[in-house]
């Protein structure tokens, strides 16, 4: 049971990390200024600014944040960097690029998961002997009449 949270938290965490990410670079490739770049909610555990940017790490590993300069903000202090003063299409993709960075994480592990191989989540595991041992059952509910698995012998 804490092995299964403790991967749920770490699996959450990079998916997380990962979606900020594309935020985050997708802002500095429009020539944005980046506040703050937080991984995880408050309480700051540890923070350094670096140039202009905050870099942050949070208690709380359920999420994260970019904080760009003029998101959000009603008041155009007229920096040219400010993310209300950039382009709409730059906008727009500042706000699509975690999406889209989530999309290629996950097209990039199933592509390496079923370049290797793997197996079924759901398979039944059972304990022969003090050993865990996977069964791989498939079942059919019907065969039908003069199909390959009728002439092969399967049954239902």
């Amino acid at each position: 049971m804490l092995l299964s949270i403790i991967s749920f938290i770490a699996i959450l965490a990079i998916l997380v990390l990962i979606h900020e990410l594309g935020h985050f670079a997708v802002a500095k490739l429009c020539g944005m200024r980046v506040d703050e770049f937080a991984f995880g909610f408050p309480p700051r555990l540890f923070g350094r600014q670096k140039g202009e940017t905050m870099y942050a790490i949070n208690a709380i590993p359920l999420g994260g944040y970019v904080k760009l300069h003029g998101e959000g903000s009603e008041v155009d202090d007229g920096d040219p960097r400010s993310f209300r003063n950039k382009p709409l299409l730059a906008r727009i993709a500042v706000i699509i690029a975690g999406v889209v960075m989530n999309v290629l994480l996950a097209f990039t592990v199933l592509t390496v998961a079923f370049s290797v191989g793997f197996s079924s989540i759901s398979q039944d595991l059972t304990q022969v002997a003090g050993h865990t041992v996977v069964k791989n059952d498939v079942y059919a509910a019907e065969i039908l009449a003069n199909s390959a698995a009728d002439k092969a012998g399967l049954k239902a």
